[in-house]
């Protein structure tokens, strides 16, 4: 089971993420109860921070979640949400899975009767067109339940089709077949490369006894197009890992989709897919022994290929867990850099699964953990200061060698005044100033390997511009190809 469960997406399509966060699952380590609480919407803001979202934005229901998912469901043109639970409201009751549907302005209604009834606890969702229809269905994963203090009973796994306008019917158990397990997390793909969209189910262990357990073995399903899966036998090897997150995506840059287990017995593993639907371990991948409760992937340095956070929870007595940030060669190697993290990611005590989002829209990922925003300095505009009226302005701009070690040209654009919605301009990513209002104020060469330059700005000593804010955006060539070049994040301050 995952901690610290959250999802990020721009709810209320202001071109910003947002995230929406939930209890933690093992709550109950401390409180010895299963409180649960409403889950928080945060909206995302321009500078990359996030605030509450209104009153009554999302119903308040006591839960604790253990997966989100998002899509169109209903075929309106926002993002709806489907989240998983376990048990909440202190007491065994309320399992299962709920929909809610976005009403446009990032506000929710409980739809969770055009659901079936699901009544079982529910571990994971895929949110995935899986008949070919052209709207999104869910696949819930129900995971296992304890019937006695040394008795677990598994739950097969359960397919929502939708019929585009977010009402679901269950279809028949062999549109989904396969060995009952303890599935609690499900990874998505066209694996076999046939056009439609494949499933890689991650299982847990089933306990024998009180407190031993046998770890599940992870498996592949391939879609015929039409929504029916059947299991590729032999698909993974039988490491039976105990897997708490599976994640796919192009390790080794082969154009195939290969898999990334995060295990709670044996630690994390790497396997590379052939395309055909089958996987094959490597041994590319560096150990993180002791429970992995998430991980994370996404293209943190800039270089092309995915790189993977994984998080790692000590059992209650002990003191510490800790965050490992393993960096891909672009071969499928990952590598522990033991310096690429904040030190307050490194060991903290009890810790929750790490997620990578984009909260200041500067097209590279950000880590949220802890609740709070860990930015990504490859390519970042900050200020030293919060703008002071006659005092100078000194803006650092860096820009991390990525795919191209050579110096990089930045140029610097203002303005003065409040910042207009955001717009995407195509290949530099999200512009966050004002087009009308923004200025060029000085283009610069950021060195390597420094990857970093200073512009000094005076600002005038007139208390008139005091409480008005400013905004400031840069834009990187890093490289002779536009298709390389791209915006930083907008940081916007009100002069003080």
């Amino acid at each position: 089971m995952r901690r610290g469960v959250e999802l990020a997406v721009d709810i209320n399509q202001d071109g910003f993420v947002d995230i929406l966060k939930g209890a933690s699952p093992y709550e109950y380590v401390s409180t010895k109860k299963y409180l649960g609480r409403p889950v928080e919407l945060l909206l995302g803001t321009a500078n990359g921070r996030f605030v509450p979202a209104p009153a009554g934005a999302m119903p308040t229901i006591p839960l604790i979640p253990t997966s989100f998912a998002s899509g169109d469901l209903d075929g309106d043109g926002d993002v709806d949400v489907v989240i998983t639970r376990i048990h909440s409201a202190g007491k065994l009751t309320g399992l299962g899975t709920m929909l809610f549907l976005n009403n446009g302005k990032g506000s929710f209604i409980d739809a969770t009767s055009r659901l079936p009834d699901i009544g079982d606890p529910a571990r994971d969702v895929a949110c995935f067109d899986a008949d070919g229809d052209g709207d999104l269905d869910l696949l819930i994963a129900r995971g296992a339940r304890y019937t006695s203090s040394s008795v677990m009973k598994p739950y097969r796994r359960r397919l929502f089709l939708n019929d585009g306008k977010a009402r679901f019917k269950e279809a028949p158990s062999l549109q989904f077949p396969g060995v009952v397990d303890n599935t609690i997390s499900l990874a998505t793909a066209d694996i076999d490369l046939d056009g439609d969209i494949d499933v890689i189910v991650g299982n847990q262990y089933l306990p024998t006894g009180a407190s031993t357990g046998i770890p599940g073995q992870n498996r592949v399903f391939l879609n015929n197009g039409k929504g029916t899966f059947k299991e590729k036998v032999g698909g993974l090897p039988a490491d039976k890992l105990g897997t708490t997150q599976v994640i796919i995506a192009d390790f080794n840059g082969d154009k195939n989709p290969d898999l990334f287990s995060a295990g709670s017995t044996k630690g994390d593993r790497l396997y590379l897919g052939n395309g055909r639907g089958s996987f094959t371990a490597t041994t590319g991948v560096q150990q993180i022994l002791g429970t992995i409760i998430g991980a994370t992937a996404g293209d943190i340095d800039d270089d092309g290929d995915p790189d993977v956070i994984v998080s790692r929870w000590m059992n209650p007595r002990d003191k510490y867990g800790e965050h490992y940030l393993l960096r891909n060669d672009g071969k499928g190697g990952l590598r522990w850099i033991q310096d690429g993290l904040p030190i307050e990611l490194r060991i903290v005590g009890g810790i929750d699964a790490a997620r990578l989002i984009d909260a200041d829209g500067d097209g590279d990922p950000d880590l949220f953990a802890l609740n709070q925003v860990f930015e990504n300095r490859y390519r970042q505009l900050s200020f030293a200061a919060c703008p002071r009226t006659g005092y100078p302005l000194e803006v650092k701009i860096e820009s991390s060698p990525g795919r191209n070690p050579s110096p990089k040209v930045a140029a610097l654009f203002f303005q003065v005044g409040a910042a207009g919605r955001s717009v995407s301009i195509p290949p530099f990513g999200r512009f966050g100033l004002d087009l009308l209002r923004a200025q060029l104020l000085s283009v610069m060469t950021i060195p390597a390997p420094a990857g970093a330059a200073v512009f000094s700005m005076p600002i005038p000593n007139d208390r008139r511009l005091q409480g008005i804010p400013l905004g400031m955006q840069a834009l990187i060539a890093e490289g002779t190809k536009i298709k390389d070049w791209r915006f930083t994040n907008m940081v916007n301050e009100q002069f003080r």
